[in-house]
């Protein structure tokens, strides 16, 4: 998939969680530029502020994210 969006010519943000959770949010998180983040698992709503977050970052665009537990 991510070979696919990088052959187009279309703005794009790849975000690769790991294991989700219904935990209650923590209300943080890390991430990693082109790269995957160690840990197990995140809370869904830490990836849905991540993804909101990104929106506002020109650095993301046409890149993969790592985002992770903090």
């Amino acid at each position: 998939m991510e070979r696919t969006l990088a052959a187009g010519d279309t703005d794009w943000t790849v975000l690769r969680p790991p294991y989700l959770t219904n935990d209650p949010p923590a209300g943080r998180y890390r991430t990693a530029m082109d790269a995957n983040v160690a840990g197990w698992s995140l809370a869904r709503g830490d990836l849905a502020r991540a993804m909101l977050d990104v929106l506002d970052r020109p650095a993301t665009i046409r890149r993969v994210v790592g985002v992770g537990r903090h």
